[in-house]
């Protein structure tokens, strides 16, 4: 008979934040594609708040309420880590979510995989 370890490692948890990343980045991300190409470098606006109260239980299509600011407000914000994040992001690949929260406004930098079929130039 052979034994075997049992591992001990425990899957990390993702944050809050993380977690409405992973179940809405499917819809943030071709938005900040499309507020890119139309207004240039910016962030997606999220408001966290909204989306479990507006969406019915069996709609496949959350509710979630956003917007695209282009970079020219991002700079009257007087956050310098988001005017990095928005300066330095490659768009091919990354956006930039804010997250407003009851409690706090967070950004991120979102990295996203290729497309299938759409490989990044």
């Amino acid at each position: 008979m052979v034994e075997r370890e049992q591992s001990t490692q425990v899957e990390p948890q993702l944050t809050p934040d993380e977690s409405f990343m992973e179940e809405y980045g499917h819809v943030l991300w071709p938005a900040a594609k499309i507020g890119f190409e139309q207004s240039g470098r910016g962030a997606l606006m999220v408001d966290t708040t909204v989306h479990k109260q507006a969406q019915a239980p069996d709609s496949a299509n959350p509710f979630i309420r956003f917007g695209y600011m282009c970079f020219e407000s991002v700079k009257n914000l007087d956050d310098q880590n988001l005017t990095l994040q928005v300066l330095t992001y490659d768009p091919r690949t990354e956006f930039v979510a804010v997250l407003v929260r009851p409690d706090a406004t967070t950004s991120y930098l979102v990295g996203v995989l290729a497309e299938k079929n759409h490989p990044i130039p």
